[in-house]
């Protein structure tokens, strides 16, 4: 895959606002936010205490490696559904 199409894929405004506030250590900008996700994604409640633990207890490396890896999850799950669809698709 070449860099220009890799580009494309961009994370979630979700995940990149809570890099953001996780960048500058707004504990409360993080905590809210994660009220905000939870209350449209339920299905993500699991990953969402985590995250809400690791602010709580004022972890912010932590946090901050852990939306790194879900960053870098989410633009590979993109672009894996993305090429994987055009180029996986059998022939009947």
């Amino acid at each position: 895959m070449n860099e220009l199409a890799w580009n494309k894929f961009r994370p979630s405004a979700n995940l990149v606002r809570l890099s953001q506030l996780g960048a500058i250590g707004h504990i409360r900008g993080i905590l809210a936010k994660l009220d905000e996700v939870g209350a449209v994604q339920p299905s993500a409640a699991p990953t969402l205490a985590y995250l809400r633990r690791l602010a709580e207890d004022c972890d912010l490396d932590g946090y901050n490696d852990t939306i790194e890896a879900l960053v870098s999850h989410d633009v590979v799950r993109r672009a894996a559904y993305h090429f994987g669809g055009r180029r996986c698709a059998r022939k009947p």
